[in-house]
């Protein structure tokens, strides 16, 4: 499973994201997948599967920072645009 490509495809590092009990627009979703974090052309792979009530992310790569960095993006933008909430960086995520 650490090698193979529907297990972490080699890279040590694996993280998920979920926000449960919120419904989402697909035009969210499009959104969360178009945000720069995402986008960059650092190594990883990120997935984002929006549910009945609620969205999943994934992030597979070399780097606890780079999965930080796309988990914080992800949530200021739904504290923001689906929440309606100021976005900041959770205490336990030790800035």
């Amino acid at each position: 499973m650490l090698n193979s490509y529907h297990g972490l495809a080699g890279y040590p590092v694996g993280g998920t994201f979920l926000l449960l009990g919120q419904p989402l627009s697909p035009e969210h979703l499009s959104h969360i997948r178009k945000l720069p974090a995402l986008a960059s052309d650092a190594p990883g792979d990120t997935g984002i599967t929006l549910l009945d009530q609620g969205l999943v992310a994934r992030y597979r790569g070399p780097s606890s920072q780079q999965a930080r960095r796309r988990f914080i993006a992800i949530w200021q933008y739904l504290r923001t645009e689906v929440l309606g909430q100021k976005a900041y960086v959770p205490r336990v995520w030790g800035v």
